[in-house]
């Protein structure tokens, strides 16, 4: 695997976003879905792909083990499609996946070029590509957060630690793809109907019965157009309807303006959020710890709160080795 150099990063739809927007790509953000109903997914409004976040089984990595599916030879569909060579990042390629498949995107120069130079490659050769684009691994690793402490026997095994994985879900020539760069090909999951996204409800909730019934640790999440200018368009359309209605119609727009100004209020607050989570993401807070700890000593606090920490931690050992009577 050429993974050296791409480090762990959160999943976080602020993140993704930010993400998107340092290697070029314009005009989109990623949404996370809570619901996965035909209302809560046709609010999304267009969605150029989904993103699966699940829990890795051994079977997984077993090419011929497709339930609900029909893998596909990657030379017969007309798709961008790699393999994954980078242990690190298969949320960042998840996200690839969905905008080299977008024709409708403006993903920036160099990421049409560098689609343009590698669609000839193989789905290995186009991994290992993704892998060495300075741009995309220079954008995720800025996500990585700050770890200056690492404390012995916290860390757990690679045996004992769970995997997640994620996938990629596409519309394509009216079929549902799953992209997995696990896999040697694309999956078929379906035919997509007049509105993909709510065909797509089923392909995911298939996937999600295949693990059992207690486990919830799934995540999804959607690629769409950039919401802010989505209500700013709206609104601008509505209130050009407006002046050549009538009294009741245009009483009708009025209402479902400010039904879209409080969206866009809601949007606006949500990405200063984001802004703020990136920022906090990225911060090296190690200088203040150490700055709070030298001032904490220099004024005899810093050992009491020591003993006092020390004491507590005696307390809750004695009261959790207690029997219950």
């Amino acid at each position: 695997m050429a993974d050296e150099g791409w480090c762990t990063i959160e999943s976080d739809p602020g993140l993704f976003t930010g993400l998107l927007s340092d290697v070029g790509v314009k005009d989109v953000q990623v949404e996370e879905v809570f619901s996965l109903d035909s209302e809560s997914m046709n609010e999304l409004g267009e969605v150029f792909g989904v993103i699966f976040l699940f829990k890795w089984k051994v079977q997984d990595g077993d090419g011929d083990q497709i339930v609900n599916g029909t893998l596909m030879e990657p030379s017969s569909v007309p798709i961008y499609f790699a393999n994954q060579v980078i242990n690190n990042a298969c949320a960042t390629q998840a996200i690839l996946s969905i905008v080299l498949n977008s024709p409708e995107l403006d993903i920036g120069t160099e990421l049409s070029e560098f689609k343009e130079f590698t669609k000839d490659f193989d789905p290995a050769m186009k991994g290992l590509a993704i892998s060495n684009l300075k741009t995309v691994r220079t954008a995720h690793n800025s996500n990585s957060p700050n770890q200056h402490f690492v404390l012995e026997g916290m860390k757990k095994t690679g045996k004992d630690e769970d995997i997640y994985h994620f996938v990629s879900y596409i519309p394509h020539e009216g079929s549902i793809y799953e992209l997995d760069g696990t896999k040697a090909g694309p999956i078929k999951r379906g035919e997509a109907g007049d509105n993909w996204i709510e065909a797509c409800i089923p392909v995911i909730q298939s996937r999600m019965n295949e693990y059992s019934v207690n486990e919830v640790r799934f995540n999804v999440m959607a690629v769409v157009r950039n919401r802010e200018n989505m209500f700013l368009k709206e609104i601008a359309k509505l209130e050009e309807e407006k002046k050549t209605k009538g009294e009741t119609e245009a009483a009708e727009c009025a209402a479902r303006i400010a039904e879209l100004q409080a969206d866009l209020e809601a949007e606006r607050v949500k990405r200063k959020i984001w802004k703020k989570e990136n920022a906090r993401r990225k911060h090296n807070y190690v200088p203040f710890v150490m700055e709070l700890l030298k001032l904490l000593a220099s004024k005899g606090e810093l050992n009491k709160i020591i003993e006092s920490a020390k004491a507590e931690k005696k307390k809750r050992m004695e009261t959790s080795a207690k029997p219950e009577s």
